[in-house]
């Protein structure tokens, strides 16, 4: 809780036109003081009359509180969809990037190719075949020696179990083909898609769980080469450079669902 509070003044700091910049530091109603009251269900304590952003991607406070709450509407998902005889299996989508790149237009290509891809007969042709129910679709971006790197995790629901590497093939062929229509730099057959079981993810996503894996992609630490937005704020205060990147972030996914 003392690190979230503390990213949060750092965010302050770096977005003071944005409601973040009151959040849990400015009163509703001025006349009044500020109260703590208990949840008793939840068994969490909760501060009253005091501003919140409600923002999950740049407040770290708001964020942690929102993904909570959202973890456990996609666990229920997985948890209900299970009992009733079905699979989760977890497909990551990325392309290439580099240093340089624009967030926003890399995203904006992502998201026309996604809508390229769901949008093929061919496609959902196939995965009717295979049982295919819904899917549960995340972004989530990093930073690193390559730039921004955003990604899409969907999580796809089957009514029975499928061949992991069949799919993975199948989709990675069919995901290059759509980045190449919108513009976007093309992905590897071998590293633009990739496909896990939802109970044998590695073990990033393990550490996890695989509903975090969805819904708390941009606060978790980042690994070696990649960064997250809320890595990029914890290191703000002495680099100018994160300072950027953390509000370019912020003025990218403003109002974007998460």
């Amino acid at each position: 809780i003392r690190e979230k509070f503390k990213l949060l003044h750092f965010a302050r700091k770096l977005l003071p036109k944005e409601r973040t910049a009151h959040c849990f530091y400015n009163r509703i109603a001025k006349e009044e003081g500020v109260s703590v009251f208990l949840n008793k269900l939840r068994n969490k304590a909760n501060y009253g009359n005091t501003m919140r952003c409600a923002n999950p991607w740049a407040c770290p406070v708001c964020s942690a509180i929102i993904s909570e709450g959202r973890k456990d509407e996609v666990k229920t998902a997985m948890d209900n969809y299970r009992k009733s005889g079905g699979y989760v299996y977890l497909v990551t989508f990325t392309n290439r990037h580099h240093v340089g790149d624009d967030l926003a237009e890399l995203l904006k290509g992502q998201q026309k190719a996604m809508t390229k891809l769901w949008e093929k007969t061919k496609v959902k042709n196939m995965v009717k075949c295979l049982g295919y129910d819904g899917r549960i679709t995340a972004c989530e971006v990093t930073y690193g020696k390559n730039g921004w790197h955003p990604h899409y995790h969907v999580l796809m629901f089957f009514d029975h179990e499928i061949n992991t590497d069949a799919l993975q093939s199948f989709m990675a062929l069919e995901w290059q083909i759509a980045c190449g229509k919108v513009g976007m730099k093309l992905p590897t057959l071998e590293h633009g898609v990739d496909v896990q079981k939802g109970d044998k993810a590695d073990a990033y996503v393990a550490k996890w769980g695989l509903e975090h894996e969805m819904t708390k992609g941009h606060t978790k630490k980042g690994k070696e080469d990649g960064l997250t937005p809320f890595d990029l704020l914890r290191q703000s205060g002495d680099n100018p450079h994160y300072r950027k990147l953390f509000k370019q972030f912020a003025d990218v996914f403003k109002g974007k669902q998460q």
